[in-house]
């Protein structure tokens, strides 16, 4: 393997002192992610909002790239992304989704290139 291909993403994630709560850092950013409440609901996003944030957030951004490098004209592009778990699950095994949907929206290019940013993505 080459030198100086792998990057790294670190995240440091520890108890706040609250219930369901954990105070979060990367570099130089600081966040709050709520776990699941019975009294309402998080307050802060919760770790499967920031999990899939993550990976709407990366389909926008190689959109971007990859039309960059294939000179594919894009005016915008949003990505919306929906995670289905079964809540019998989700106490057995927290992590799991049954399903996750991404709706891609993009403006720019005509449907044989938009089909390419997203197979584009679908296959990185």
């Amino acid at each position: 393997m080459p030198e100086n291909t792998i990057s790294s993403n670190k995240v440091k994630s520890y108890s706040s002192g609250i219930a369901n709560r954990s105070l979060n850092e990367s570099r130089h950013h600081h966040f709050v992610v709520d776990g699941s409440s019975d009294k309402g609901g998080p307050q802060a996003l919760a770790a499967p909002e920031v999990f899939l944030s993550g990976l709407s957030a990366c389909a926008v951004n190689m959109i971007c790239r990859t039309s960059l490098s294939l000179n594919i004209p894009l005016i915008h592009s949003a990505v919306t992304i929906e995670g289905l778990r079964d809540s019998y699950d989700i106490k057995t095994v927290p992590g799991h989704f049954e399903k996750i949907i991404m709706v891609f929206e993009i403006w720019g290019p005509n449907s044989d290139q938009t089909n390419e940013l997203v197979s584009a993505y679908q296959h990185n």
